[in-house]
Formats: structure tokens, C-alpha cells, sequence
């Protein structure tokens, strides 16, 4: 029977991620759809830009580039993250997953705007490794709700005497696990599709 109970509620847990989950990434793609609509339609005639297109990708290469994929999006943005969890404000750690969403629908209404035909492989090239990276931060914040969610109960007990109890402890090592089992993974996964299969997916347009 308690072996039932346990599984019962983990699969509650599991299910209330995987909505989090969802509803951001829902929220994300939302984001970067009218930030290219709105790029692409208030974006001036900038030739300049036109002529550096086929430069964005030529920076780094090979595993180097990987290398340097993973230790940003892989480290740098996630602790940008969860230190803003511990924040007791609603929300706050969502900062970089909606700046994640509008730098790439800024990029893709601009080079739309500019040329529909030379960046249509471009914006069908990215997709995989974008989607992929929204995927993965979209599940770092469902994780990170909780830890918000215990900060903000921790700040509440300050000003007013409350019976609810928090497992900060606990749910931070949910979320560790988690980074390291799915979300580590993905932006390894999103650096290799980036470096790699965007390069092949490019490629079938010429």
C-alpha cells in the first residue's frame, strides 16, 4: 500500500511539471511568433545586415563551438536562473527563457525582412536547436517554480504565522536531478544540433 502511495504521488509531481512544461513552452513560442511578426514588419532596409547573414554561424567551430554552447546555455544561464528564483518575486526567473524567445524572433523577422528566400533555410536550420534549448529551460523553470514557490513561503512566515510547511532541501535536490538527468542533456543535445545537423539542414537549400 505505501509503496501505491508513493507512486501515486509521484506521478502527481510528474504530471504538474510536465503542465509547467508545456504552459511555458507554450508562453515561449507564443513570444518569439510576435516578436517576428513585429521585427518583420517594423524592421527598417538595413543592407548592411543583408551582407553578414551567411557570417552568424562562423565564429566557432566544430567541438569548440559545442564546448562554448554548453558551458552558457548549459551553466551560465541556468545558475542566472535559479538565482533568480531565490528571489521571493513570481516569475522573475522567467527572464532569460523570454529573452531566449525574443533574441531568435527578432533575428528571424529581421533576415524575413531582408530576404525571404535567402533566410528561409537559415530560420528552417535553427529550429531544432532552438526548440530544443526553449524545451529545456522551459523544464529548468517548471523545476524552479517550486524553489521559488518555498522562498516565497519562507518570506511570508516572517510577517505571518502560517501552519504551511516547505522541503527546500528536498526540492532542491529535485531540481538538481532533474538539470542533470533531462535539462543538461537537451543543451547538449541543442549545442550538437547547432553545430552539426543545422550545418546539414543548411545545406539541402543549395
Amino acid at each position: 500500500m505505501k509503496f501505491i502511495e508513493v507512486s501515486r504521488i509521484t506521478n502527481i509531481i510528474h504530471q504538474q511539471y510536465q503542465k509547467r512544461t508545456k504552459q511555458f513552452l507554450l508562453l515561449t513560442l507564443m513570444i518569439t511568433i510576435i516578436t517576428t511578426l513585429i521585427s518583420y514588419f517594423l524592421t527598417p532596409n538595413l543592407s548592411e545586415l543583408n551582407q553578414n547573414l551567411d557570417r552568424v554561424s562562423n565564429d566557432a567551430a566544430g567541438l569548440s563551438k559545442v564546448f562554448v554552447y554548453v558551458v552558457n546555455n548549459g551553466l551560465h544561464v541556468p545558475l542566472q536562473m535559479f538565482f533568480l528564483s531565490l528571489i521571493p518575486i513570481p516569475f522573475l526567473y522567467l527572464c532569460n527563457l523570454i529573452l531566449t524567445a525574443i533574441i531568435p524572433g527578432i533575428l528571424f523577422g529581421i533576415m524575413l525582412h531582408l530576404s525571404f528566400a535567402e533566410s528561409l533555410p537559415i530560420f528552417v536550420a535553427s529550429l531544432p536547436h532552438s526548440i530544443t534549448e526553449m524545451l529545456a529551460y522551459c523544464i529548468l523553470a517548471a523545476l524552479l517554480y517550486d524553489i521559488n514557490k518555498v522562498i516565497r513561503l519562507k518570506v511570508k512566515k516572517c510577517f505571518k504565522k502560517t501552519t504551511e510547511t516547505s522541503y527546500f532541501f528536498k526540492i532542491f535536490l529535485q531540481l538538481v536531478k532533474g538539470f542533470l538527468i533531462i535539462v543538461l542533456p537537451l543543451i547538449i543535445l541543442a549545442a550538437f544540433l547547432e553545430t552539426y545537423f543545422a550545418d546539414y539542414i543548411y545545406s539541402l537549400f543549395k
